[in-house]
């Protein structure tokens, strides 16, 4: 019985070890889940790796981007936001705006119909949001079209 103690004591001790050795692993985790498209269940991974690792612009995007894809686009624009931007990594303050001007636009179409006035405010917000985008990535069609569509 003592042995076997000892065994579970031992793998116990490597599991927690484990962790502290990887901590990528939950992150990496939530990542496998976003890809099968269990959104609800890689935002949880993602708050997790968070806890760990709470300056991680990669977490906080990956999260921005599963909020999104489950339609929660405040907590999009919110995680969005904890990226640090800056004109060090323009690919980063690219891609960041330009998820930023989305989230906004989808937050201006479903306040059209009960406050037109919040709309109008939240697609001018995306318009800035893709013209970031675009003065660090001039070449960006997406955030071209994107501009122009929420302009008209």
């Amino acid at each position: 019985m003592t042995s076997r103690r000892a065994t579970l004591s031992a793998v116990a001790l490597a599991v927690v070890s484990v962790g502290w050795l990887d901590p990528w692993s939950k992150a990496r985790e939530a990542s496998q889940l976003y890809t099968a498209g269990k959104y609800d269940d890689a935002a949880g991974k993602y708050n997790e790796a968070l806890t760990d690792q709470p300056d991680s612009p990669v977490l906080h995007f990956n999260l921005g981007d599963t909020a999104y894809k489950q339609g929660k686009f405040t907590d999009a624009v919110n995680a969005f936001q904890q990226v640090p931007t800056s004109d060090v990594d323009p690919a980063r303050t690219a891609r960041v705006a330009y998820n930023v001007g989305n989230a906004k636009y989808r937050l201006g179409a479903v306040a059209e119909a009960s406050d037109p006035k919040a709309a109008l405010g939240l697609y001018a917000e995306a318009l800035v949001a893709y013209r970031r985008a675009l003065g660090a990535a001039p070449d960006d069609v997406d955030a071209k079209f994107n501009h122009e569509f929420v302009e008209k």
